[in-house]
C-alpha cells in the first residue's frame, strides 16, 4: 500500500475502537457530568492514549500481534515504521502487566479524565477510579504502580508522536486528509503547528462528528 493508504487503514482501525471508547467514557464517573464542549476536549486530548490501553486487551504478546479493528498491524511496517514500532512496543508492555480487564478499564477512566482544567467533578471522581484501581490491583500495588507510571509517560509521549506525525503528512500531501474518517479527522487532523504542545480548544463548527456520537 501507498504511505496515505497506509494511514487510512490506520485511521480507520483506530476510529473502530475510538466509536467503542466513546461509549465507554459515557459510563466513567465524572465524564457525563460535563458539558459536551469539555467532553470532547478531554477525548481530543486523551482518547489516543486510551486507545493503546484498549488494544492492549487483544494484543498477542506471543505472536506480537496487534489488532486494530479489522486491521491487523505488522510492527515492522515501512509507513511510519517509528510510529508503528513504538505503538506495538507500548501495547506489548501494557499486556506484559497483566492487568484484568477491570483494571485496563479504570485506568481509561483514569486516563480519560487527566486534564488540567480546574472541574470539582472529574476531581473527585479521578479520586475515585484510583482508590479503585489500588483495590483492584490488590496487596502491596505499590510495584505495578511504578510500572504503570513509566506507561503512562510513554502513553502522552506516543500520543505526541502519533500527532506530529499525522501533522507531517497533513503538510506533504494536501488531499491526504479528505481521505480520513471523518470521526478521525476531527478528533485528530486540526491540530496547529507544534501540535505536540497544545491541543487546540474544539470549535463547535467543525466537531459536527464528534457530537454526533454523544446523541
Amino acid at each position: 500500500m501507498s504511505h496515505s493508504d497506509s494511514w487510512r487503514c490506520f485511521a480507520e482501525g483506530l476510529t473502530r475502537i475510538i466509536q467503542l471508547l466513546i461509549e465507554f467514557a459515557k459510563q466513567v464517573e465524572g465524564f457525563h457530568d460535563l458539558n459536551q464542549e469539555t467532553q470532547i476536549l478531554l477525548l481530543k486530548r486523551n482518547v489516543f492514549e486510551i486507545s493503546l490501553l484498549a488494544m492492549s486487551l487483544s494484543y498477542d504478546v506471543d505472536s506480537g500481534t496487534l489488532v486494530l479493528g479489522e486491521f491487523r498491524l505488522p510492527r515492522h511496517c515501512q509507513a511510519e515504521s517509528l510510529l508503528i514500532a513504538s505503538i506495538h512496543d507500548c501495547v506489548a508492555q501494557i499486556a506484559q502487566l497483566g492487568l484484568s480487564h477491570i483494571a485496563v478499564a479504570l485506568l481509561a477512566g483514569i486516563v480519560l479524565l487527566d486534564s488540567d482544567l480546574s472541574l470539582p467533578y472529574t476531581q473527585r471522581a479521578y479520586e475515585h477510579l484510583n482508590t479503585a484501581l489500588q483495590y483492584e490491583l490488590g496487596p502491596n500495588p505499590d510495584v505495578i504502580y511504578s510500572d504503570i507510571a513509566e506507561v503512562r509517560m510513554k502513553l502522552n509521549k506516543i500520543s505526541r508522536f502519533h500527532a506530529d506525525s499525522l501533522l507531517r503528512m497533513k503538510l506533504a500531501d494536501c488531499g491526504f486528509e479528505e481521505q480520513l474518517p471523518p470521526l478521525y479527522r476531527e478528533l485528530f487532523a486540526d491540530f496547529v503547528e507544534h501540535s505536540s504542545a497544545a491541543i487546540p480548544m474544539p470549535q463547535p463548527v467543525n466537531m459536527v462528528n464528534v457530537a454526533a456520537q454523544f446523541q
